[in-house]
């Protein structure tokens, strides 16, 4: 919903936690927009009347953005699920007419499955034909292919962040698995063996042009198990690392937040995951500072993770409130909130004013 002039203007978008609403800088706001193709685009909304100066959609084809976040130059940035291989990337856009300034792919997910055995159909008149190849999963279906369940996507990410010198961040989690299917000769068994990989990277967009990544962290595995009637499953164990926020630091890095997860699997995919570990890092110039903050229910901190004054970061689960210095990373002080309708909202002590704060809508200052 937009008020603009004394009126309301709404538009209605999917909900999405990493979705956001944003200033352009010039006296208007950005919104997510659905199309009637289905995508949802980005809405620049004048600010004195409420109409559309412009949209802007997925450029590759139907699909979505969200996180839109807007640059000191002016230049907007948004997160796009919509890149090629079933990627995901980030978009510059120009924010006097919506038009597309670059495109920055991020890591995608990779999957690489082989089928090593074919099964045949003898033919009435001798010889055989090809009905597929054996998939351990599915032993009633035969894939036409050996590559099996191979292919691409996006990875996990974090809202955008844009720090003050224009520079973009982003949370990226990633996995690359490669797997081998191989069945007895008459199906009654297929051994499924194969290695995953996992990243949890900061991806970097530098006003000038160029990304990087810097990797926060990794983990890999391998697995063997056989598939038969009379076979039991070894399960075996999985560490899967979440993008959770990531903020400017106030001093030319970022502030950035994850939780690991341990997981307990039979095949190669996350599965019975519990979460066992809360990380904070500030990666910079000056290095990196990595802390513990498993005390907080990471999973419910969202985009709650806010820098005040003098280096100090804020950051609720909506249970407590928790203040600490940006270049040490020690939890400074922790505050118990009362009954709260909902989540409580961090807004930084940099802002003019807190809305709401004193009617009880469980915003902190």
């Amino acid at each position: 919903m937009i008020r603009a002039a004394g009126n309301t203007h709404c538009r209605e978008t999917p909900w999405d936690p990493t979705a956001r609403s944003t200033g352009d800088n010039s006296g208007g706001v950005l919104g997510l927009d659905e199309s009637q193709t289905g995508s949802i685009g980005l809405a620049d909304f004048n600010g004195q009347t409420g109409q559309v100066r412009w949209q802007y959609l997925p450029p590759n084809g139907p699909g979505a953005l969200w996180s839109p976040a807007v640059g000191r130059d002016g230049t907007i940035y948004a997160l796009d699920d919509d890149y090629p291989q079933n990627g995901a990337g980030i978009d510059a856009i120009d924010a006097n007419g919506g038009s597309v300034i670059s495109q920055t792919p991020l890591p995608t997910t990779t999957t690489s499955d082989t089928l090593n055995t074919p099964v045949y159909q003898p033919l009435p008149g001798g010889g055989q034909q090809l009905l597929g190849y054996y998939y351990c999963y599915e032993p009633s279906y035969y894939f036409p292919t050996p590559q099996g369940n191979s292919g691409s996507s996006d990875g996990l990410t974090s809202s955008l962040a844009i720090g003050s010198d224009g520079t973009v961040y982003v949370e990226n989690w990633t996995h690359q698995e490669t797997s081998t299917d191989t069945a007895s000769p008459d199906g009654s068994s297929c051994t499924d063996a194969g290695t995953i990989s996992e990243t949890l990277s900061l991806v970097t967009l530098s006003p000038g042009g160029g990304s990087q990544n810097q990797q926060l962290a990794t983990f890999s595995t391998t697995w063997s198990n056989t598939y038969c009637s009379t076979c039991s499953q070894s399960a075996f164990n999985l560490t899967e690392h979440t993008p959770v926020d990531v903020i400017p630091d106030g001093r030319g890095g970022a502030l950035t937040a994850w939780e690991t997860w341990q997981c307990s699997s039979t095949t190669g995919s996350f599965s019975n995951c519990t979460e066992s570990t809360a990380t904070m890092a500030d990666i910079g110039p000056q290095g990196v500072v990595q802390a513990d903050f498993s005390s907080l229910h990471m999973s419910s901190v969202g985009d709650n993770l806010v820098l005040g004054g003098d280096g100090t970061a804020f950051v609720t689960d909506g249970a407590s409130v928790i203040s600490f210095n940006t270049s040490t990373l020690p939890v400074g002080h922790r505050r118990r909130l009362g009954v709260q309708r909902g989540l409580p909202r961090l807004v930084s002590p940099a802002l003019s004013e807190c809305p709401g704060a004193d009617r009880g809508l469980g915003l902190v200052c």
